[in-house]
């Protein structure tokens, strides 16, 4: 997982995901990054959700939705003045 600092233009590695998933939805609450659904490695629905705390520099498991919501991708957000553009395409590689 990265995330690029436009302050000092360029990317910086935070922790994996609990769960890897692409196409997941996010968004920011608080102070912290959510991580909503997704697809998995074989391309099924998640219903879990994650939060990442940059102070901590953690993700945590977070009380899963109760079906898939049919949410769309964002992977572009705003916090504290940085845009985390965020990128975990590689854990879905053999």
């Amino acid at each position: 997982m990265e995330y690029f600092d436009f302050n000092e233009k360029k990317w910086r590695v935070i922790a994996p995901m609990i769960i890897p998933r692409k196409l997941a939805g996010s968004a920011i609450l608080d102070g912290q990054l959510y991580a909503v659904g997704g697809i998995n490695r074989e391309y099924a629905d998640l219903v879990t959700v994650e939060s990442y705390n940059p102070c901590v520099g953690q993700w945590t498991s977070v009380t899963s939705l109760n079906k898939c919501k049919g949410i769309h991708p964002n992977e572009n957000v705003l916090h504290n003045h940085f845009r985390l553009i965020l990128r975990q395409y590689d854990s879905f590689l053999p």
